[in-house]
């Protein structure tokens, strides 16, 4: 049994706005966390589940192979802090900002609006790098999901009624989640994670963290309106809602490989994989013999 630990609301939840997209400061926090704890607010919602050293082993077990996940970044503004300058890479405060290695493995659903990709599908990344992602990681993945399931067993289950809610074709292996965020030496400004399924009695989202040689140099995770941070050192894992602001402090150097574990919220209205792929076949020729008839335009199958 974990001690249970309660924090409270320093800023309303409107309030917590102004953090975005600001770089996370040690004057933020009062207190980081680098012992195993359930943390909970003052009216006893579920903020996360901190387990340090949890995945040491297997992380260490595949750290070469997540240090060639590398995965070109989309520059998302809310996550790299606002005014960067692309060509400097430095931040309105003059700081060096690192190359941002950000992308996702596993199952996505059609872009908003279809404007790029019109249909679910596996990312890129993931049916390029197809042994990489799911047979030399899994090690590691299936340690995420065991500590999980011994830590929180209850949300465990309720987490895998809801992926089986889900057509298998966009499961992530077996694992109760279908996509992985993956970042290598990213200091995340502060940002709320958005589009994964986030509930009690459906869905956490997991964070853990790697290090080369399992030395540790920073970054620690902070939610700054319950002015509360997590280590995040070799192996450490948070169960969490993610939907509150967080962010990063500094990393002095070294190699830090973080994954975030979910569930895509507008995943369960995606169609089966051969569906999906003909689909976007269809659009794609739509789109390219410039019929704007939006009578013609294909249509899903099922929602």
């Amino acid at each position: 049994m974990s001690n249970i630990i309660q924090v409270e609301r320093r800023v309303s939840e409107k309030s917590e706005n102004k953090f975005l997209s600001e770089y996370a400061r040690i004057t933020d926090v009062d207190n980081i966390i680098d012992f195993e704890c359930e943390i909970h607010d003052e009216n006893d919602n579920f903020l996360g589940y901190y387990v340090p050293g949890a995945v040491a082993e297997k992380f260490t077990e595949v750290f070469e192979y997540a240090s060639k996940m590398k995965i070109g970044s989309d520059m998302r503004i809310t996550s790299t802090g606002k005014n960067v300058s692309q060509a400097t890479r430095t931040n309105v405060h003059g700081e060096k900002v690192d190359i941002p290695y950000t992308g996702v493995i596993g199952a996505f659903e059609q872009d908003a609006g279809e404007r790029f990709r019109a249909h679910c599908r596996l990312t890129n990344f993931t049916k390029e790098n197809f042994n990489l992602v799911y047979r030399d990681m899994m090690p590691l993945w299936n340690d995420i999901e065991r500590v999980y399931k011994e830590k929180m067993p209850e949300d465990y289950m309720n987490q895998c009624n809801t992926a089986d809610k889900l057509r298998t074709d966009w499961r992530f292996l077996n694992t109760p989640f279908t996509t992985v965020t993956v970042n290598n030496n990213f200091r995340t400004a502060y940002h709320r994670d958005a589009g994964d399924l986030i509930g009690k009695g459906q869905a956490w989202s997991i964070i853990c963290t790697g290090w080369r040689d399992g030395k540790f140099y920073g970054n620690e995770l902070v939610f700054p309106a319950y002015r509360i941070g997590f280590q995040m050192a070799h192996g450490d894992l948070l169960i969490c809602n993610p939907h509150h602001v967080h962010g990063n402090l500094p990393r002095s150097r070294g190699e830090r490989i973080s994954f975030v574990c979910y569930i895509r919220e507008k995943i369960f209205g995606c169609m089966s994989a051969s569906e999906e792929s003909d689909y976007g076949k269809k659009i794609s020729e739509w789109r390219f013999f410039g019929n704007k008839d939006a009578n013609s335009k294909p249509r899903r199958t099922n929602k």
